[in-house]
């Protein structure tokens, strides 16, 4: 073709005619009316049936573990929330009106328990009383209730589409990682020019493969068929390529383009037609005309469109850009959570300085080193002191003590009167009876 416009036997070049710097040196282009570059033409891999574990396949690994984390810290914010929350101390046994100790229901077991619950949608006999807890357990409920929607509405998509594995996705796997797969180009072109002049080693190794194995092809039409029956990769310009793809349903671009470049219209040197050539191409990319007629000669006439769209059914993982706000909602509610608990302590700090009569900071710093153990879920209860009739002071615990001993003596007292009684009432019946006996056997 550039030949024949040097030797001016022909005055326009008008095909999918290539602008190189070698054919622009020789001859004169129109300004571009088409960019491409070279991509690979393969045929459709076989679909493979879901793995073993693709149900773990919904979430990335980002988002596994950082619900992982997201728990373990939960636990340890749970205990820290239950233990400084006034309400969660709890009297063991209802019937004692005055307790000697209180116990509290968010052990670390007691606590994975309940975030273990929530995961799995089913609950647990866990029941936060405090505001604080409730706060955050009502905030990893709508975590969780969000999380599970969205493993639950994705999952059946990953158990039921079969996969399209490729055997390479990059020119590099192609050469170094893939055996048994053989590449060529056309013979003549400016693909074949691309891998003969590249300065690329992975280019200029496979381009002596492709001579060495008599991997090129002659026509587009060969490469075309070898890549449909065989396990060939055909090079082509992406124009050209699409052209193929939308007629043979088995064939797909495989990776992005190797290179950029244009199309041209072909001109002798100082042809008088460059001019209104280039003005024209111009008027016809600003008006959309060209893109117009790629999709009616590419996609509609001659065989094209026999494919339709191609949908690309292989799901994709949710991550962490997915799933971002709904650990952005559980760390704002753990924080408001944190708040209201502190609150409540201060609160309660405050007013037990009040009545024992001792400082804010006293009682600050033994409630935060009880809280801080993170063991025994057990708190001893402190009791005011109270003034006697004869003007000493007398722990009220003790006072209690001695109450519930006094009554505790009187029921037993009761119960020994009740069985001497029931005893000698036996006695006499029985002394009553002898006596009766002995009589009539003297009458």
């Amino acid at each position: 073709m550039t030949r024949q416009l040097i030797e001016e036997k022909a005055d326009l070049a008008i095909c999918d005619f290539t602008m190189t710097a070698a054919r622009q040196s020789a001859i004169d282009f129109s300004t571009p009316f088409m960019t491409l570059g070279i991509g690979i033409l393969y045929k459709q891999p076989s679909k493979q049936p879901p793995e073993m574990f693709s149900f773990m396949a919904v979430f990335s690994k980002e988002v596994w573990y950082y619900m992982l984390l997201i728990q373990l810290a939960l636990g340890v914010t749970m205990i820290f929330v239950g233990r400084i929350s006034n309400k969660e101390w709890q009297n063991p046994v209802p019937c004692i009106e005055s307790p000697e100790e209180l116990n509290n229901q968010f052990s670390f077991a007691n606590s994975v328990w309940l975030i273990i619950g929530s995961v799995m949608q089913q609950g647990s006999e866990i029941a936060p009383i405090a505001l604080a807890p409730r706060m955050i357990t009502s905030v990893w409920w709508f975590f969780t209730m969000v999380m599970v929607a969205s493993y639950v509405g994705t999952l059946v998509a990953f158990l039921t589409v079969e996969k399209n594995v490729l055997p390479f996705n990059t020119v590099q796997e192609l050469h170094g990682k893939t055996k048994g797969i053989a590449y060529g180009a056309k013979r003549k072109g400016s693909t074949k020019q691309f891998f003969q002049e590249s300065k690329d080693e992975t280019y200029q190794k496979m381009y002596k493969k492709m001579v060495d194995e008599h991997w090129l092809v002659e026509k587009n039409d060969d490469g075309v068929k070898m890549a449909e029956n065989q396990q060939y990769a055909f090079f082509m310009e992406s124009s050209t390529l699409e052209y193929y793809k939308e007629r043979h349903c088995d064939l797909l671009q495989v990776g992005g383009l190797l290179d950029s470049k244009s199309y041209g219209i072909g001109m002798k040197k100082g042809s008088t037609y460059k001019k209104y050539i280039d003005d024209a191409l111009l008027h016809m990319k600003e008006s959309g005309e060209i893109d117009r007629m790629k999709t009616t000669w590419w996609k509609e006439n001659r065989g094209g469109g026999k494919c339709g769209e191609k949908r690309d059914e292989e799901q994709k993982q949710l991550g962490m850009k997915n799933m971002l706000g709904a650990f952005v909602v559980l760390g704002v509610g753990l924080l408001i959570g944190l708040f209201m608990s502190i609150i409540d302590m201060l609160w309660g700090v405050f007013k037990r300085s009040v009545k024992y009569s001792t400082t804010f900071r006293y009682e600050l710093v033994e409630e935060l080193k009880f809280a801080l153990k993170f063991s025994g879920n057990i708190k001893p209860v402190r009791r005011s002191q109270k003034k006697s009739t004869d003007g000493s002071f007398e722990a009220l615990a003790k006072a209690e003590g001695k109450d519930d001993i006094r009554s505790l003596h009187s029921l037993r007292s009761t119960e020994t009167h009740r069985t001497h009684h029931s005893h000698s009432s036996r006695h006499s019946s029985r002394s009553l009876s002898v006596a009766f006996a002995k009589r009539r056997s003297y009458s």
